[in-house]
């Protein structure tokens, strides 16, 4: 695919409210005044405040959450196709000693135990990642397509799981501030006819995608063939676009060479984090 980011219709575009993006990591270095953020996982607490100074005051606490059972956003990690194209498993590709597959974990990590699809060469990679903590699915088929592979994910999607991510393995330059980014879209979002959260930029949308549990049903109603984006493309106004400001949510790879690209830019961010 490599880096192909559908285009979107200027009238379903959401533009920037006030000409700033706002976000509780603020993974563009901006910050917005007045602003508060909390959320809450079985991995961590996390609150940010920004006074009305702009003063950031960020606490985060590790540990296990001992209360009532909470709602939780659940990542679907799919790792099952052939990577024909590629020539070696996509989740092994190499990123300076990090598997490309843990790179998507560690993105994910903290807003709920992930689901990992795997299917062509499941057994090599359970040997090379770590894959403990997370709930591992097979797609038997290594023929279909990934939307069989994405309804194999949704079927082991836990009761607690309020919303959940589409989240491809080969979209190995996205962050877990670029996660937290889109999920802060999605909690402060109080238009309740919006039910999936798209990360875009330059008018182009990427990955992951989030979706309220509900629209489970739908995606688990598809027909094997059909897209995912089939249950986007239904009811656009549904949609909310969250903007950012650097490319690499569209960023992913199917050849050597889209690997070699995603290298390139993955030093490159890495130099400026």
């Amino acid at each position: 695919m490599g880096f192909p980011g559908e285009l979107l219709p200027h009238d379903n575009w959401r533009e920037k409210e006030g000409g700033e993006s706002v976000s509780p990591v603020y993974p563009t270095g901006q910050r917005n005044e007045g602003y508060s953020y909390f959320s809450l996982s079985l991995k961590r607490i996390q609150i940010s405040f920004f006074s009305e100074e702009g003063e950031f005051l960020d606490v985060l606490f590790s540990g296990l959450y001992s209360g009532a059972v909470e709602s939780v956003i659940t990542p679907i990690i799919l790792a099952a196709g052939n990577s024909s194209r590629m020539g070696t498993p996509k989740a092994l590709c190499d990123f300076e000693g990090y598997a490309c597959l843990e790179l998507v974990l560690s993105a994910s990590r903290g807003i709920g135990q992930p689901i990992v699809v795997l299917g062509a060469a499941r057994e090599e990679i359970q040997s090379k990642v770590d894959l403990s903590g997370v709930i591992v699915v097979v797609n038997e088929d290594r023929e279909s397509g990934q939307t069989v592979s994405f309804k194999i994910g949704l079927r082991s999607l836990p009761a607690s799981s309020e919303a959940f991510l589409l989240f491809p393995v080969d979209t190995p330059l996205v962050t877990i501030e670029d996660v937290d980014f889109l999920v802060a879209a999605y909690r402060r979002e109080r238009d309740p006819t919006k039910e999936i959260f798209i990360p875009s930029y330059g008018l182009r949308r990427g990955h992951p995608v989030l979706f309220r549990r509900f629209l489970a049903e739908e995606i688990l109603a598809l027909r094997d063939e059909a897209p995912a984006r089939s249950v986007m493309n239904l009811r656009p106004q549904r949609i909310r676009h969250v903007d950012f400001q650097d490319p690499y949510v569209l960023m992913d790879m199917d050849t050597p060479e889209d690997y070699d690209r995603c290298l390139g830019s993955y030093r490159t961010r890495k130099r400026k984090r």
